[in-house]
């Protein structure tokens, strides 16, 4: 350690101002200077420092009005303040700033999911069974999670999407709800309650075919979120199409009535690609044996 930088550790112990070092051979009241000397004023009533540097250590002189007071410190005693220096260091908070790129490939083509059943799901044959139907052109990693979860990490996100807009998925007549992750967010920790379905609405009042009448039973059922216009256009196809987001906690909607010049009727609801099913309490996950 340099006599200036031990100058510098003095100055902020005292708080004094710092000069410039002074070089060996100068000569200072009559005397020449046989060692590197820093020399601190301060700017307040506080003692005047005197700093030099020896081979076996270095010297911090005090001086109190009264004459100098000199203290000698071994060269272990710089060696603890430079550990203290680094220890401060050490301490000090590095903020790390996320790399976008590496976000991006760690969470946005990655779905986490669980199946709707008690039963327990052979891994394995799960793992195989969805990948020969789903057939990603990049592939698909599926790792099992606590609490009958999976995370399924996709390589491309047209592999994803394909995925999300094919639902709902089964294994062996298992229903299989799909949540996208985000970025930061636990899987855990996301509630796996929400599925889409198609559902098909028979028994419509002519006349009554229209978007608007879409979106309100869609609201009805679950969530409305899209309505298939050309449903209708299609042969032998009498029955109005909907897409909508269901909560599997509650019982799934049958019919509603509807009123039309005055005369009441009942629409009823078909759901596409349905799973286990219980009669008795009208929800998905289990059968009326359950």
């Amino acid at each position: 350690m340099k006599c200036y930088q031990l100058g510098l550790v003095a100055h902020l112990l005292a708080g004094c101002t710092l000069k410039p070092p002074i070089p060996v051979g100068t000569r200072r009241g009559g005397k020449t200077l046989r060692h590197q000397h820093c020399l601190l004023n301060s700017n307040e009533p506080r003692p005047f420092l005197s700093c030099a540097f020896h081979q076996t250590g270095f010297s911090l002189a005090v001086n109190l009005g009264g004459g100098w007071v000199p203290t000698f410190f071994p060269a272990s005693m710089e060696t603890e303040l430079a550990n203290l220096s680094i220890n401060e260091e050490e301490e000090q908070i590095l903020i790390v700033q996320a790399d976008p790129t590496t976000q991006k490939e760690v969470t946005d083509y990655q779905l986490v999911g669980c199946f709707l059943t008690a039963s327990i799901i052979n891994f394995s044959a799960m793992k195989s069974t969805l990948a020969n139907y789903w057939h990603p052109v990049c592939g698909v990693q599926i790792r099992d999670l606590e609490e009958k979860m999976c995370l399924f990490k996709f390589f491309h996100y047209m592999d994803m999407e394909r995925v999300l807009k094919g639902l709902p998925w089964t294994f062996n007549n298992h229903l299989l709800i799909l949540c996208k992750l985000k970025r930061g967010e636990d899987p855990l920790k996301i509630p796996l309650v929400f599925v889409p379905f198609c559902v098909q609405v028979h028994d419509v009042p002519v006349g009554l075919f229209s978007e608007n009448l879409a979106i309100q039973l869609g609201n009805f059922i679950g969530v409305f979120l899209e309505y298939d216009a050309s449903n209708l256009r299609k042969e032998n196809r009498n029955y109005m199409r909907i897409r909508v987001q269901i909560d599997v906690r509650k019982p799934l909607r049958r019919k509603k009535q509807v009123m039309r010049c005055g005369f009441c009727s009942y629409v009823k609801f078909k759901y596409e690609r349905l799973s286990l099913l219980c009669f008795f309490c009208g929800r998905l996950g289990h059968n009326d044996s359950y």
